[in-house]
């Protein structure tokens, strides 16, 4: 016979998956930026690269949310997950584009990874009804759209005045590229922080309220993987005002949580109401944003 596992155990055991998995998706980075391939590959790898680091990231989420991260472990997470990213940007600025700038901005994503995982679990630590969800995610994709496409939008008007800000705090998307590059870790595309720290919080409150965490871990990993490459591929075409280079990830992700686990959900006519008001001023906040022109 021996010895039942400590409690913590479970949570240990997560904690060293997200950490390897933050280690390897900072790895993967550093490889796909460094590695230099046949021009006519280059289009089709850095696509692959995508897929690669969203997953990575996705998986990393989950499994760091499926810790149960208390409050004082989630402000820990994190306070140092940002101020590592911030203090590997500042140190990767002095080192040109070698391949120490590379590595710091690569070990800058794990931390990015790990404020945005404690930033999550530190907000839906106040959430302490499952059948919240399903208000949450009506609301929020219109929130995000509304910040990503109308004029009106915080988000929008940074990434049209200084679009190096975002790009300084998001996920990084690695060109794999066929020769030498103007700057360490050139990105193709973005992942933004908030798409991950709303991911984050949606895991952390599925695990913590036992609901169907593994089913939409895989069915929104491809819907975002599909998204993604739409960005990718046909970043420069638009849809009317819409244009193609930065669409809002709340909206997949709020439909693919909402539609995996709404049957899991007991709902009563007065959160249905609530849910439908959410909407409802979701809906009007971006058609309040987009009254106004391009």
């Amino acid at each position: 016979m021996t010895d039942a596992p400590p409690p913590h155990a479970p949570r240990e055991k997560s904690l060293r998956g997200f950490l390897l998995l933050a280690g390897a998706l900072a790895l993967f980075q550093f490889l796909a930026d460094r590695v230099r391939v046949p021009a006519p590959w280059s289009p089709a790898l850095s696509l692959a690269a995508g897929v690669v680091v969203l997953a990575l990231s996705l998986w990393a989420l989950f499994v760091g949310a499926s810790s149960g991260l208390g409050g004082r472990s989630s402000l820990a997470a994190l306070i140092a997950g940002a101020a590592g990213m911030a203090l590997l940007v500042w140190l990767s600025k002095g080192l040109g584009s070698s391949v120490a700038s590379s590595l710091a901005l690569a070990l800058g994503q794990a931390c990015l990874l790990t404020a945005c995982l404690g930033l999550g679990a530190l907000v839906a630590g106040a959430i302490k009804e499952p059948n919240l969800l399903a208000p949450m995610c009506v609301f929020l994709p219109f929130f995000d759209a509304f910040l990503v496409l109308t004029q009106k939008g915080f988000t929008k008007r940074v990434m049209e005045a200084a679009p190096q800000v975002l790009q300084n705090v998001a996920m990084r998307v690695p060109e794999v590229s066929s020769g030498p590059k103007e700057a360490p870790l050139a990105a193709v595309a973005f992942i933004g922080p908030a798409d991950l720290v709303f991911v984050a919080l949606f895991a952390a409150i599925l695990h913590r309220f036992r609901l169907n965490s593994r089913g939409t871990l895989l069915w929104l990993a491809p819907s975002l993987a599909a998204y993604l490459l739409l960005v990718m591929v046909a970043g420069d075409a638009r849809i009317g005002p819409v244009s193609l280079n930065a669409l809002p990830a709340l909206v997949p992700i709020g439909l693919v949580v909402l539609l995996t686990n709404v049957r899991h959900l007991r709902l009563t006519r007065q959160e249905w109401a609530l849910t439908a008001l959410a909407g409802l001023l979701g809906l009007g906040l971006f058609a309040f944003g987009s009254s106004f022109g391009s």
